[in-house]
């Protein structure tokens, strides 16, 4: 039988009483846990008392009662709620191994008809420099079912050592404004631990693929450095760049503050396994170390002070990862989607507070630091003429006063959009200039969201996909050094299984359409667009930090 992490049964259940009993309670160990075994653990209020389950703000009541309950005679009520986020809450840090992958189950129920169909969802909080809240979970109750239990389900796993580490169960949040009272009944929330999985040792490794055109990378969170997904990193990649950590929001949360943690370790994997590391990202407006924008006072920084704090940053980081980062996105995304100023320039906080020129001195800040290392620009939807022009004209005086070595294209494409014509266009326009191009964030959105099964048919298009845009990367090797995928395996995030391998790591279509198209169907209705823009897709975001935040 699997063990639970690596806890043996005493250990587990000594933890489990720490964690949800009050002292005063110890004589009653026994019942803290209403079923533990080694790979299994769960709370049914059948002993009468919470088990661990507190109240998430204050104000809001939890009971346990006999009125209803999914199996056995009780449940935990949840009443006096006051706003969507008002719930239950179960503190997970001692109960959960790191770089483990647990299924969450939790059963609930109304405590009366509504007016309207409920949404109710299980919701993992973590905070460690910075706050991130992840809804793994949710169900919707049909007004006609209230009475009746349902089940939420979602998968969860972690890898560095949060402060706190939490579940909650609610409502999906609107607004601060929304108001939800809606009272509910919980029972048998249980956490079993996944089955582990395992790689295809035996299938061609991509890095040996394209071993004679350029490294291909991967994008990847630090709990994908462990376990089989380490495995399957190291297997088919040479190159890697850290999703989150290497923002100005999680290298430096606040002033004088830099927390090197996670960057280091993903620097010492990189170099454990003879893999290049891209630096994500230097300066951007969305995962900016927001204590640079504001004075001592809490007033707007001045042009000199921002400037001041971007020098010490960069200089700081560059100078500590020297030779051990080879690229750096410098400035990331600072290209407006729509209202821009004359040149298209994002009106970010930097813009704002130091003027258009806060890009070229952040390029001079960073080649001073690290005078080795390549800087590029870094944008999506370069496949736009205006916005493509745009970058054209930043990088061009950019490279005349020799602060940039080339440009990285993000590359979020969908199954037909953009063409390929156009992103070829983008490729020539670039390396005319002379400026070193990489494939920084690619993936292939195939339209169909996590969890729900995808079509032969639309894993034959995305394969086809794939390969059309390897084989124009091949065809351009001269001029892009690099090809990064923004993912290693499909998960629940922003795209829509956009990868190369399933969630059980194991080989799509997708990459058997680069290794081998002979094994693909013939694609006799493959529809291409010859014009048109890329669908810039208002909802690319993802919950970090904030309860919606753009990713890239």
């Amino acid at each position: 039988m699997k063990r639970l992490g690596q806890w043996n049964i005493t250990a587990l259940v000594l933890v489990l009483v720490l964690a949800m009993l009050p002292f005063s309670n110890v004589s009653h160990a026994a019942q803290a846990v209403t079923e533990v075994e080694e790979s299994h653990l769960s709370t049914n209020f059948e002993d009468g008392t919470l088990q661990g389950w507190t109240p998430r703000i204050g104000n809001e009541r939890l009971s346990v009662t006999q009125q209803e309950a999914h199996e056995g005679q009780s449940s935990m009520l949840v009443a006096n709620r006051e706003r969507s986020y008002h719930g239950p809450m179960l503190s997970m840090k001692n109960l959960l191994e790191r770089n483990q992958e647990y299924e969450i189950t939790a059963y609930v129920r109304l405590t009366q008809e509504p007016t309207t169909d409920q949404t109710l969802q299980v919701t993992t909080y973590k905070k460690t420099t910075a706050e991130s809240w992840n809804p793994i979970g949710s169900v919707k109750i049909a007004k006609a079912e209230w009475n009746t239990w349902h089940k939420i389900t979602g998968k969860f796993q972690y890898s560095d050592d949060p402060a706190e580490l939490n579940l909650f169960i609610e409502t999906p949040y609107i607004s601060e404004d929304s108001v939800d009272t809606l009272s509910f009944y919980v029972d048998d929330v249980s956490f079993t631990l996944a089955e582990q999985l395992e790689i295809e040792e035996g299938i061609l490794s991509l890095e040996d693929l394209y071993q004679d055109d350029f490294p291909i990378g991967a994008a990847v969170y630090r709990w994908q450095l462990e376990g089989a997904y380490g495995q399957l990193l190291t297997k088919h990649f040479n190159s890697l760049t850290a999703t989150y950590e290497m923002k100005p929001k999680y290298m430096s949360p606040s002033e004088g503050v830099y927390e090197f943690e996670a960057a280091d370790q993903y620097v010492q994997f990189a170099e454990e396994h003879g893999m290049g590391v891209r630096g994500h990202a230097l300066l951007w407006h969305i995962d900016a170390a927001e204590w640079m924008l504001k004075d001592p006072q809490g007033n707007p920084a001045s042009r000199e002070l921002l400037l001041a704090r971007i020098q010490d940053y960069v200089e700081t980081v560059m100078t500590r990862y020297k030779g051990k980062i080879y690229a750096w996105d410098v400035v990331n995304e600072a290209i407006a989607d729509s209202n821009g100023d004359a040149n298209g320039l994002r009106k970010s906080p930097f813009y704002e507070l130091i003027g258009p020129d806060y890009i070229e001195k952040t390029y001079e800040f960073a080649r001073a630091a690290d005078p080795d290392a390549k800087l590029y620009y870094n944008k999506y939807f370069t496949e736009i003429p205006e916005k493509r022009e745009h970058m054209y004209k930043l990088v061009k005086r950019l490279k005349e006063k020799g602060l940039v070595d080339g440009v990285g294209l993000q590359s979020h494409y969908n199954l037909e959009s953009p063409p390929i014509e156009e992103i070829e266009k983008t490729i020539n326009m670039f390396a005319a200039l002379g400026l070193d191009i990489q494939i920084t964030e690619l993936d292939v959105d195939s339209g169909i969201p996590f969890g729900e099964e995808m079509s032969d048919e639309v894993a034959v298009k995305q394969a086809y996909r794939y390969k059309e845009l390897l084989d124009l990367y091949q065809k351009h090797k001269d001029h892009i050094s690099s090809v990064t995928l923004w993912g290693l395996q499909d998960e629940k995030s922003y795209n829509n299984q956009a990868m190369l391998f399933y969630s059980a790591l194991k080989a799509k279509k997708a990459y058997w359409g680069l290794v081998d198209e002979s094994s693909l169907p013939v694609l006799t209705q493959r529809a291409v667009s010859l014009s048109g823009k890329p669908d810039i897709k208002k909802s690319h975001m993802i919950c970090s930090g904030t309860k919606r935040c753009p990713l890239h």
